[in-house]
């Protein structure tokens, strides 16, 4: 987490990525500690790839699982807590993804609007994978990452979600406000 917060405001400075790849090595060690299983992957999506971190559940699978992203202040390296608390107790998966142009997520940008390409690519590769319940897919996007969840959902029957999850992803109206609203 401090090597997370040490990256904000996550910019591609050196220091900022030196920091956040120091949280993504620490993240993964600590994963180590687990009795469940945290791996890198990296997806490959429109000629790149971006990073993800692969948490499998103890016990026999196939898994649910939800694929979920932060917003920009927080990255994929901030889930540590969420898999371990809330999911993996309750025999879920976690595949967690940096929003476009961030982290591990890096070699995208929003140029296109799309925020929620990565979350399809993501679900797209879930769905391949053994561990995973193909039918039992959730998408997740806390702030930020609510918007691509949203998208991801209005824009893509063809995945055949199990449900999407948006915290504090649609505020429209604080975006709205005139600037004397925010004196």
């Amino acid at each position: 987490i401090y090597f997370t917060m040490a990256s904000s405001p996550h910019t591609h400075a050196p220091n900022s990525r030196a920091a956040l790849e120091k949280a993504s090595e620490a993240y993964l060690l600590a994963g180590e500690q687990l009795p469940e299983s945290i791996t890198r992957v990296h997806i490959e999506h429109q000629g790149a790839s971006f990073a993800t971190n692969f948490h499998v559940p103890t016990g026999k699978g196939p898994f649910p699982l939800v694929v979920a992203s932060q917003g920009s202040d927080q990255s994929k390296e901030m889930m540590f807590t969420y898999f371990e608390d809330y999911l993996a107790p309750r025999g879920i998966g976690l595949l967690s993804l940096d929003i476009p142009g961030m982290g591990g997520s890096a070699a995208y940008d929003l140029l296109d609007a799309q925020t929620e390409k990565l979350h399809i690519a993501a679900a797209n590769w879930a769905k391949q994978q053994s561990q995973v319940k193909e039918n039992a897919i959730f998408v997740q996007g806390s702030s930020f990452g609510g918007h691509a969840a949203t998208r991801t959902f209005l824009q893509s029957d063809e995945l055949d979600l199990a449900g999407v999850i948006s915290v504090c992803g649609l505020v429209k109206s604080a975006f709205l406000a005139p600037p004397d609203v925010y004196a």
